[in-house]
C-alpha cells in the first residue's frame, strides 16, 4: 500500500507542476515523447507525432506543438536536407521541468528507500 500512496502523492505533485507551467495533459505527453527522444539521441519530427493517431487529429497535434513552442518548452528546427521536415527539440525550460519532476520523484518524503 505504501508504494501506491507514494505514487499518488507524486502524481498529484506532478499535476501541480504541469498546471503551474500551463501545460495540459496531452501537451505533457507530447513533451515527454519529444524530450525522451532527444535524451536518447533520437530525432523527433512533427510527422512522427502526426502519425500517432492516439494523440488526436493532425490539426489538434499541431495545436499542441504550437502551444509548447509558444510556452518555450519546444523549438522547431527545419531540416537542412529537406525544408519540409521539422525536428522538435526540447528547450532548456523543458529539461529543467523534468529535472524538477525528477527531484520531486526522489524526494525522501515521497519515494522512500527500503530500510
Amino acid at each position: 500500500m505504501d508504494s501506491i500512496v507514494q505514487y499518488l502523492i507524486y502524481s498529484l505533485k506532478e499535476e501541480e507542476i504541469y498546471k503551474n507551467n500551463r501545460i495540459q495533459h496531452k501537451e505533457s505527453y507530447i513533451l515527454r515523447l519529444i524530450t525522451l527522444a532527444y535524451l536518447t539521441h533520437k530525432t523527433m519530427r512533427v510527422s512522427d507525432l502526426l502519425a500517432n493517431k492516439d494523440l488526436g487529429s493532425g490539426p489538434t497535434i499541431q495545436t499542441y506543438i504550437t502551444h509548447l513552442v509558444l510556452k518555450e518548452f519546444v523549438m522547431r528546427k527545419i531540416s537542412e536536407e529537406d525544408k519540409r521536415v521539422q525536428f522538435l527539440i526540447p528547450t532548456d525550460n523543458a529539461i529543467n521541468l523534468f529535472k524538477e519532476l525528477s527531484k520531486v520523484m526522489y524526494d525522501e518524503r515521497i519515494i522512500q528507500q527500503s530500510s
